[in-house]
C-alpha cells in the first residue's frame, strides 16, 4: 500500500513528457546485432527554467496543490526554479524467436518521488534514478511494466510541463496484456488508492481493456477498466467495485493535429492525472464504509506549425467530480473541479535539439465553493541522442 499524503507532493510521471519522448524517439541509435539481438540505445537531456507567478507547484505544475481560500490569500508569490529530472534514457533490443518478433525496453529517467532520495538544492541537486517501462513482448503477449492499457496513447498533447493537462489518463504499472489486432486486454497491478485509511487492500488485479483503430487522418481508442477496492482494519471492512471508460481521437488537419478525450470514472479515479480526485479512487467514511466520488474528464488541443521549425500548442484540460457527500470528500482531499490550460511554443533547431517556452494556468474548486488559481512560465531545452 501507498501512503498518498506524500505521494500527493510528487509528480508521478507526464504526459507532455510522453509526448516529447514519442517525438525523439526515432534517434536512437542501433547497435550491430549480437546473436542475432539488435541493441538500440537512445534518451535526452532536458532543462527546465520554471518561474512560478503564484504559489510553488513543484518541479512539473501539481494542480491539486493549488492554494484555495485563506490558504491563497497567505500564499508566497514568485519563486524560481531550474532541474534537469526529466532527463531519461532507454534500451531497446529486437530478436527473432520461432519466426515472431521479441522486443523488450528498459527506461528510466530522475524524476523519483521518493522523498528520502537525497534531493539537496543547496549542494549536488541529486535525485535518484526511477524505473519508468521494463517488459517485454512476443507473439502479442506483453509482460512487464509500462503504459496501463486503459491509457489512450492516440490523443498526446507535446506540453513542456511533466506533467500535462487534467483530465488525461496518466499511469504507468506491471501488467500481463494480450493484443490481437486493434484490440487489447490486461491483467495490471492493483492499488485500492482510499482516503482516510492506511488498511486498503488489493484483492484482485485491475483488468483493463482497449480498443484502438484509425479511418484515414484519424487515429481512436477506446478503453475501460475495472477494479475492486477493499479496506479491513480488522473491526470494519468494506469492498466496492470501481470502473471507467475513455474515448480518444486525434487527427491531422493539413500540418495541424488536433485531438483530445472524454471519459467517466466512478472509484478507479486513480488513474486520471491532474484530476479532481488527487492519486485517489475514493475514502473510508466515518462508519468504516468506501465511498467513491463520480467524475467527467475531458482534454483537447490542438497542435499546428508556424514556421518550418516552430510549433505551437494550446491544450485545456478539465476534471469535474461528483460527491455524494461534499464535506466529506472535500476533507478526504477531493476537489469539485481542478482544470488547467497549457500553451507553448517549440523551437525544433535541428532533429536532435529543441526549445521551448510554456505558459501554464491551473484552477482548484471546492465544493464549499472556495477556489484558487496560479499561473507559471516555463523555458525548456531538450538534446536528444
Amino acid at each position: 500500500m501507498t501512503q498518498y499524503n506524500k505521494i500527493k507532493r510528487f509528480a508521478l510521471s507526464s504526459t507532455g513528457a510522453l509526448a516529447l519522448a514519442v517525438a525523439g524517439a526515432s534517434h536512437a541509435v542501433d547497435l550491430s546485432p549480437i546473436n542475432g539481438v539488435t541493441v538500440s540505445i537512445g534518451g535526452y537531456t532536458k532543462l527546465d527554467m520554471i518561474y512560478n507567478v503564484n504559489e510553488d507547484l513543484g518541479d512539473a505544475m501539481n494542480i491539486s496543490s493549488v492554494n484555495t481560500g485563506d490558504a491563497e490569500d497567505d500564499e508566497v508569490e514568485g519563486s524560481t526554479r531550474f532541474h534537469a529530472r526529466q532527463t531519461r534514457f532507454w534500451l531497446n533490443t529486437s530478436s527473432e524467436v520461432q519466426g515472431s518478433e521479441l522486443k523488450t525496453r528498459v527506461e528510466a529517467d530522475f524524476f523519483s518521488g521518493n522523498p528520502d532520495s537525497g534531493f539537496n538544492e543547496v549542494v549536488s541537486n541529486s535525485t535518484q534514478l526511477r524505473l519508468r517501462h521494463a517488459y517485454g513482448s512476443w507473439n502479442g503477449i506483453l509482460a512487464g511494466q509500462t503504459w496501463s492499457n486503459f491509457m489512450p496513447l492516440v490523443a498526446l498533447p507535446p506540453t513542456l510541463d511533466f506533467n500535462g493537462p487534467a483530465g488525461y489518463i496518466f499511469n504507468r504499472q506491471a501488467q500481463l496484456r494480450y493484443t490481437t489486432g486493434g484490440f487489447s486486454i490486461a491483467l495490471e497491478n492493483p492499488e485500492s488508492a482510499l482516503a482516510g485509511t492506511s488498511d486498503d487492500n488489493d484483492p484482485l488485479p485491475d483488468l483493463t481493456a482497449k480498443y484502438q483503430g484509425s479511418a484515414g487522418s484519424i487515429s481512436y481508442s477506446l478503453s475501460g477498466v475495472m477494479t475492486q477496492l477493499e479496506t479491513d482494519d480488522g473491526t470494519n471492512d468494506d469492498s466496492a467495485t470501481g470502473y471507467g471508460v475513455m474515448l480518444a481521437a486525434s487527427a491531422k488537419l493539413g500540418g495541424a493535429r488536433i485531438g483530445g478525450n472524454l471519459g467517466y470514472n466512478d472509484g478507479a479515479n486513480r488513474y486520471i492525472f491532474n484530476s479532481s480526485a488527487p492519486f485517489q479512487n475514493g475514502y473510508v467514511d466515518a462508519g468504516g464504509e468506501i465511498e467513491t466520488v463520480s467524475q467527467m474528464d475531458a482534454m483537447g488541443f490542438v497542435d499546428m506549425p508556424l514556421s518550418a521549425k516552430l510549433n505551437g500548442l494550446l491544450a485545456v484540460g478539465y476534471s469535474g467530480g461528483d460527491a455524494d457527500d461534499e464535506a466529506a470528500a472535500q476533507a478526504a482531499g477531493f476537489k469539485d473541479s481542478t482544470m488547467s490550460v497549457h500553451a507553448n511554443l517549440r523551437y525544433q533547431a535541428t532533429d536532435r535539439i529543441m526549445y521551448g517556452v510554456e505558459f501554464q494556468h491551473a484552477r482548484v474548486d471546492e465544493y464549499d465553493g472556495t477556489d484558487g488559481d496560479a499561473n507559471r512560465v516555463q523555458v525548456s531545452a531538450q538534446y536528444t541522442f
